[in-house]
């Protein structure tokens, strides 16, 4: 998980310690007239700036390695296999194109949880975790509370691997988000929890599941089916509600579907 505060106290120490010095040195050199000593001053100033970033460099490198060595924790936890002996398996099956379609979801379901109506999302979801996330939004209806999510962003996805369970495929993932995120009390200005300016990180892993026998149709993806109440065709990837006549959609035919999610 990335840490917010870590990233702020670093770019505090920066400016405390090298910003501020500088500007006054430019300022001193500069009442002195000794362009002798300024340009003395920019060359330290220079190779201090070149220590700074290689550190900054080497900081970033670990997060790298420690985001790999989660993914290798997670395969060997789960007993998983590799993706490649799911492309193997499944020669139309897009690694970038499911982490897309994922991290679609992922927002869309924030905007849900906001909104306090999972329908749109319920072709996506097990029956599990639709009814996990319809008491989540009951429990904040009940209290006259919103839960706001804001300026949300999937920083990262990553296929962990995948298992056969019961003649079912579960796919891992793991998601580096960002996101604005707190709960308000309903017609007041009060923040129950979180902040409202406050940009939190977070590290999420979701499981996906559909059946052995299904197929990836090798295209972008787009599903349609009939409308069983009033017989129009919808795009079930766009709306699981019918726009013609309301009624919300689901099939079991229509493929992956979020069975697990948990927060780092």
């Amino acid at each position: 998980m990335k840490n917010s505060g870590k990233n702020n106290l670093t770019s505090i120490l920066f400016i405390s310690i090298f910003i501020v010095p500088l500007i006054i040195c430019i300022i001193s050199i500069h009442e002195s007239g000794t362009d002798r000593d300024f340009g003395f001053v920019l060359f330290v100033l220079m190779i201090i700036a070149v220590i700074f970033g290689f550190a900054y460099y080497i900081k970033s490198q670990k997060t790298i390695e420690s985001d790999k060595f989660q993914i290798r924790k997670s395969m060997v936890k789960n007993k998983l296999n590799n993706i490649n002996s799911y492309m193997a398996k499944e020669p139309d099956f897009s690694p970038s194109e499911f982490k897309e379609k994922v991290a679609n979801l992922y927002i869309r379901l924030q905007n849900c949880i906001e909104d306090k109506n999972v329908e749109e999302l319920t072709p996506y979801l097990t029956e599990d975790m639709i009814n996990s996330l319809k008491d989540i939004i009951a429990d904040l209806k009940q209290k006259g509370q919103t839960n706001y999510i804001e300026r949300v962003a999937v920083l990262g996805t990553d296929l962990v691997g995948w298992k056969n369970v019961n003649g079912s495929d579960i796919m891992f993932i793991r998601m580096n988000t960002r996101a604005v995120d707190y709960i308000k009390q309903d017609g007041t200005d009060k923040v129950i929890s979180g902040s409202p300016t406050a940009e939190k990180f977070s590290t999420h892993e979701w499981q996906l599941v559909r059946s052995s026998d299904a197929k990836s149709s090798g295209h972008s993806g787009i599903t349609s089916q009939t409308c069983p109440k009033c017989g129009a065709q919808i795009d079930i990837n766009r709306s699981a509600l019918c726009p013609y006549c309301s009624s919300v959609l689901d099939t079991d035919d229509f493929g992956w579907k979020i069975c697990s999610m948990s927060t780092d």
